[in-house]
């Protein structure tokens, strides 16, 4: 399935294998982006109605996949340039720094989830939530794996590790929308301090990924 939509869309025609690499790599920018912003918009909305601060979260975290994802474009768009006077061995390793910056970012997602997991766990509070924005965060989960799978199978099909992190950023987004559910059910039961704990297990994950694709982003840069 992957396979087919990919031909649709980026044919791979006689051009260079750099060319068509570049090709991928700015066209899964451009989906992931797609999908972001959808779904920025539905947790956001759904976070303000019910006064979930971990489903405002959470689509803050979305919209970081929204940057990450326009990092990846950049750094296949500067693979692309040929060697100059300033970069005599080309441009070939943007593609490392754009790993690195998302790598960052996601450590930085990690701790920002630490202290509003931390602020949630002193100071429980009820949420309003409805089944139906259970059920639309649910959808969200499945859309978000399947974006990564497509990411991770991309990555495996041109060698990129830029494709490779913004995979891993797909699914953490999807981990942690999916202990967020878990915690929006638990509001719905009567156990709010859920959330808080909920959002300390998904920030800790997101600075161990991170943390490892940013070693391997830097082991390929030193060479």
């Amino acid at each position: 399935m992957f396979q087919s939509f990919t031909d649709r869309f980026v044919p791979n025609t006689k051009e260079s294998a750099q060319i068509y690499r570049t090709r991928i790599g700015v066209f899964q920018g451009w989906v992931s982006i797609t999908v972001n912003v959808v779904l920025f918009v539905l947790k956001l909305v759904i976070g303000i109605m019910a006064g979930a601060v971990s489903v405002i979260a959470d689509a803050v975290h979305t919209l970081s996949d929204v940057i990450s994802s326009a990092i990846v474009i950049w750094g296949f768009k500067q693979v692309q340039k040929p060697a100059d006077k300033e970069h005599p061995y080309g441009h070939g390793r943007a593609e490392y720094i754009a790993t690195l910056v998302i790598a960052i970012l996601l450590c930085v997602a990690g701790i920002e989830f630490i202290e509003a997991a931390f602020k949630r766990i002193r100071n429980p509070q009820l949420i309003e939530v409805k089944w139906w924005m259970v059920i639309v965060l649910a959808a969200t989960i499945v859309l978000k794996e399947v974006t990564a799978r497509y990411a991770k199978f991309l990555s495996s099909k041109v060698a990129s590790g830029a494709l490779h992190a913004d995979a891993w950023h797909h699914r953490t987004d999807a981990i942690s929308s999916l202990l967020v559910v878990v915690a929006m059910i638990a509001g719905i039961y009567g156990y709010p301090a859920v959330d808080g704990w909920a959002g300390l297990v998904v920030s800790l994950f997101l600075i161990y990924i991170g943390f490892d694709i940013a070693r391997d982003a830097v082991d390929d840069l030193i060479g």
